[in-house]
């Protein structure tokens, strides 16, 4: 495994021709971006990637251009995380979302006492670890994600931390059965994280963000109505503007109680071209 840990690890390098050329800590991947519609911005830097994802009859593979482990050790904002090659092309981290990151760890920080949190769409637990490992206040942490292999990922990221003391409860369910479920138990939450994809399967159900966003806000507005402190939701979807989402914000019972702030998800680049990587609308509560 390799190990990655200075002052700048993670630096989008350049995108274009529907591509992203990325660095982490000493080594540069280069892998697909639908939405990286412009051209290329530079030359060179591609010719000396380390590592390469290629389409081939519709089958992903990973080339390895240089003698690196198939799993690399990253460490960002002082949280750990193992990043692995997906046939996908996903490597287990959204880089776009550590403006999320940011913003929710002044508000862990600012709270007074321990937050209940339920991560949704968890994926491998960056934003779960940035709760779970706060070193200010011991906040709950619910990890939800419908797949058991992504689960076992974000455990591992789990415990390459050494802060971690197992005080996360990992949940492999569907998102919105799974909320129905603590309707119906009585539970509810302060802050709420919302990342879905355009679509999903866990188990038998299927996921579909245009079918199923407005049930997803409707079971976290019954989630958060005691004493909600904060919620996100990003996407990537092309179907759904930000004005569509702060719409459905709108319609939460406490919206008129806190700060709503809508961003888009861009990830800079200091000689290349920026990433499109998203929208977000993120609300928080005032004494926050």
């Amino acid at each position: 495994m390799s190990n990655m840990e200075d002052k700048k690890n993670y630096e989008l390098i350049d995108c274009g021709d529907l591509r992203r050329l990325e660095r982490f800590g000493d080594i540069t991947i280069d892998r697909p971006a639908p939405v990286a519609k412009c051209e290329k911005k530079l030359d060179i830097p591609w010719q000396n990637a380390d590592i390469r994802y290629i389409n081939d009859d519709d089958n992903g593979n990973w080339k390895f251009e240089t003698n690196i482990s198939d799993k690399i050790n990253l460490t960002i904002d002082d949280i750990n995380m193992i990043l692995k090659f997906s046939k996908n092309g996903q490597i287990g981290l959204f880089p776009e979302q550590q403006t999320n990151w940011r913003w929710l760890n002044i508000i862990l920080n600012k709270s007074k006492r321990p937050l209940k949190i339920l991560n949704t769409f968890a994926y491998t637990g960056a934003l779960t670890l940035f709760c779970a490992l706060n070193k200010e206040i011991d906040h709950q942490t619910t990890h939800l994600e419908g797949s058991s292999s992504i689960i076992g990922w974000a455990k591992e990221n789990a415990q390459s931390n050494t802060d971690y003391e197992n005080n996360i409860r990992w949940i492999n369910d569907d998102v919105l059965t799974f909320m129905e479920k603590e309707i119906r138990r009585g539970n509810d939450y302060n802050g709420i994280i919302l990342d879905p994809p355009a679509f999903g399967r866990s188990g038998k159900k299927t996921w579909k963000l245009e079918r199923d966003i407005s049930k997803l806000f409707q079971l976290t507005g019954d989630l958060l109505k005691k004493d909600p402190a904060f919620l996100i939701f990003s996407c990537h979807s092309q179907e759904l503007t930000i004005d569509d989402i702060q719409s459905m914000f709108n319609h939460l019972a406490f919206i008129n109680k806190g700060k709503l702030e809508r961003i888009e998800l861009t990830i800079p680049s200091e000689k290349g071209n920026a990433l499109p990587s998203g929208i977000c609308v993120r609300w928080k509560k005032d004494a926050l």
